[in-house]
């Protein structure tokens, strides 16, 4: 039997933070769900849905839900200029466009998400989505855009590297993901392997200059090379996500991120550096991107820790905020890169508004950097009441938190907690219970 449950959490006068506010759903909560906030601290900053949330086998437009199961399937081609296949992204990317190939629907196998049941595939380095026709108020000169996605790649792009091989034995073989090992013990994986052409991945190892001249044993064979002075070449700046404010991206707000870098406008803050945390390969980072036109700045995060920093305020004039017209807005996201043509890449989950409040899920009830949250697509937005679409993600059965969050900062906010698949005990005061 279906129970309705309301929580309410008294605020605590020591953590600034926290929030009073009640939770109201249908217990047993489960997927696609709505999960209402309500209460006198959800004072809302806009009073609309979120703009999109694109889960592949289903898209939020606008606080609009629609299932795609009649449109997609396992090995689907996002096209351009094709509304029955460009599932509402406006210039994906286009084949032979220096390498770029469609971004692929495939089967969600191996995937941590309990909701998902497909995801995009780009195989190559160039693949991605861009211009979302959800964002129909683009060019009211909203001046805020929030893009959080979900994203695996196969390699490491900072260490991807090109080099050649000379003094080959014969016994070298393309063995794709075989052991490599240096003559100092530094151990690296083979890519692909052709006409004395390697594609290799050396976590660690700063640039492929670092790799010339030095012998390399393949150990599951025991061939041995040597990597040439000449034609090595390192992985350089390959994008996750590409804002623009103008159309043609020849004035206004223009954002690049990269593996190596975040920057917009003449401003950078280099990411290559073995003291940042960047997207770790073969496994599901969470990206998030936050970009303020009115005081042209903008930070990105993986995994709940910031990664850069920005202001180009006192930029480029040209790339800075156009008053008065369009808005900042997804021109790509996927994959943009220029060596790594043996990349695999998944991405999911795209959420985008053009403001940064959120409602996130996390276990733990005070947010850290660091910390693992999902967000939750806004269905309905007003002062006193959001409600959103309940999405687990990879959280298995248990007690976690809802956070209503206003702004970028999150670091100490308090959640609401909440029981996801399992037994609700009766409560005792000042928390309510409703049959």
């Amino acid at each position: 039997m279906k129970t309705t449950v309301s929580v309410i959490v008294l605020s605590l006068a020591f953590i600034a933070s926290a929030k009073s506010f009640e939770l109201v759903y249908e217990s047993p909560l489960k997927t696609g769900d709505m999960l209402r906030l309500s209460g006198k601290d959800i004072v809302v900053n806009k009073t609309r849905p979120a703009i999109l949330y694109d889960a592949v086998e289903s898209v939020i437009e606008n606080g609009t839900i629609q299932g795609r199961d009649d449109v997609v399937y396992d090995g689907f081609l996002v096209q351009r200029g094709d509304s029955a296949t460009d599932l509402g992204w406006d210039k994906p990317s286009n084949p032979g466009f220096y390498g770029s190939v469609n971004v692929k629907v495939v089967s969600s196998e191996g995937s941590a998400w309990e909701s998902d049941k497909y995801v995009y595939y780009v195989k190559g380095h160039k693949g991605y989505l861009g211009w979302p026709r959800a964002y129909t108020d683009y060019t009211n000169d909203n001046k805020k855009i929030y893009v959080s996605w979900w994203l695996k790649q196969r390699y490491d792009t900072k260490f991807y590297y090109v080099l050649k091989l000379k003094s080959v034995d014969a016994s070298f073989q393309n063995i794709k993901d075989s052991e490599l090992e240096l003559e100092d013990g530094t151990i690296g994986k083979l890519i692909n392997y052709s006409d004395n052409e390697v594609h290799v991945e050396f976590s660690g190892v700063s640039n492929a200059s670092s790799l010339v001249g030095k012998k390399v044993t393949q150990k599951l064979t025991g061939a041995q090379a040597v990597f040439d002075i000449d034609g090595a070449m390192s992985s350089g700046n390959n994008k996750y996500i590409r804002i623009w404010e103008h159309p043609n991206g020849d004035q206004g707000i223009r954002l690049s991120w990269t593996n190596a870098n975040l920057g917009a406008g003449g401003a950078e803050d280099w990411l290559y550096s073995l003291e940042k945390v960047a997207p770790k390969p073969g496994q599901w980072n969470h990206m998030e991107v936050f970009v303020d036109g009115a005081s042209n700045t903008a930070n990105s995060y993986v995994n709940g820790i910031k990664q850069a920093s920005i202001d180009w305020s006192s930029g480029v004039e040209a790339y800075k905020d156009i008053s008065g017209m369009y808005s900042p807005t997804i021109a790509l996201i996927g994959f943009d890169g220029k060596i790594p043509v043996h990349q695999e890449t998944y991405f999911d989950n795209i959420y985008m508004d053009n403001d940064f409040e959120r409602v996130v899920i996390s276990k733990d009830s005070v947010l850290t950097q660091g910390s693992e949250y999902i967000v939750q697509p806004i269905i309905k937005r007003q002062n006193g009441e959001i409600t959103v679409m309940f999405n687990p993600g990879f959280f298995q059965p248990g007690t976690y938190y809802v956070h209503y969050i206003k702004g970028e900062e999150f670091e100490g906010d308090v959640g609401v907690p909440f029981c996801y698949k399992c037994e609700i005990p009766k409560p005792s005061s000042p928390t309510s219970y409703v049959e």
